[in-house]
């Protein structure tokens, strides 16, 4: 049986974000918000504290190669 891959909206991922500032369990986020996997809330709120909600607007998939292209991109057309 294949896994389909779950793709949560930005305003999913800010909200969930700020469920957890506000003092809400993971688990309470996960049943309020109809998130299946722990570790994706947790993966979003460290995404948070480390100031890379850039990640958020990120396909499924493409969390590391995905910004760092873009990034290199942008660099290198400014010098």
């Amino acid at each position: 049986m294949v896994k389909k891959r779950v793709a949560y909206s930005v305003d999913t991922k800010n909200k969930a974000v700020e469920m957890k500032l506000q003092g809400y369990t993971t688990k309470q986020v996960m049943q309020e918000l109809n998130i299946k996997n722990e570790t994706q809330v947790e993966t979003w709120f460290r995404w948070y504290k480390n100031g890379e909600t850039h990640r958020f607007h990120q396909q499924v998939g493409k969390q590391y190669s995905y910004e760092k292209k873009g990034w290199l991109n942008f660099q290198k057309s400014i010098n």
